[in-house]
């Protein structure tokens, strides 16, 4: 029977192969599956949570605010030339 294709489904297997007794580097190797797995589940969760906070306030606020700044300095401003052009024909 083929395996869930989800992170569960993953984990179910990792624990079964933590749990097996047969081989110590499986065992080790499927804790270290397990770990980053649950880790990556975890940050997955959170950021739906701030996701969820995000929308909610600005569903609060009804404000959609976005400032662009800069700044800049230029000698010459009118674009004309530095030196001045003369025209000796």
């Amino acid at each position: 029977m083929p395996a869930a294709i989800s992170k569960e489904g993953a984990l179910d297997w990792f624990r079964k192969a933590r749990d097996q007794r047969s081989a110590n580097d499986i065992s080790r190797l499927a804790r270290r599956a397990i770990a980053e797995l649950r880790s990556e589940i975890d940050a997955a969760s959170l950021t739906t949570v701030r996701t969820a906070a995000v929308k909610r306030e600005r569903s609060f606020a009804k404000l959609d605010l976005r400032v662009r700044l800069g700044t800049g300095i230029d000698d010459n401003v009118f674009r004309s030339p530095a030196i001045p052009y003369v025209d000796l024909a």
